[in-house]
């Protein structure tokens, strides 16, 4: 287990934590976007971008269940990058 792994379990904790002092949302909406800009900032291609993003929806669905969100809305495409040139 590596540093970021400890910090992002210790943030977890932290975040669930403070989450029980407050009203849960029932619903949740979450914009997956920044694949290519994390990707970009990784080394990485933008196939590896947009598959480390799907890589994490199971685990946003899995904490979300946990802390009782009731439903999750997921918005997988912005209309803007329709117009996107294939390379970019």
């Amino acid at each position: 287990m590596g540093l970021r792994d400890l910090m992002l379990g210790a943030y977890e904790r932290r975040l669930a934590a403070s989450l029980r002092q407050q009203p849960l949302p029932r619903h949740v909406g979450v914009m997956l976007d920044g694949n290519r800009r994390w990707a970009k900032a990784n080394g990485a291609n933008t196939v590896q971008g947009h598959q480390a993003g799907a890589d994490n929806i199971s685990p946003l669905l899995e904490w979300c269940q946990e802390a009782g969100v009731e439903v999750v809305t997921l918005w997988l495409l912005s209309t803007d990058n329709l117009n996107r040139p294939p390379k970019s």
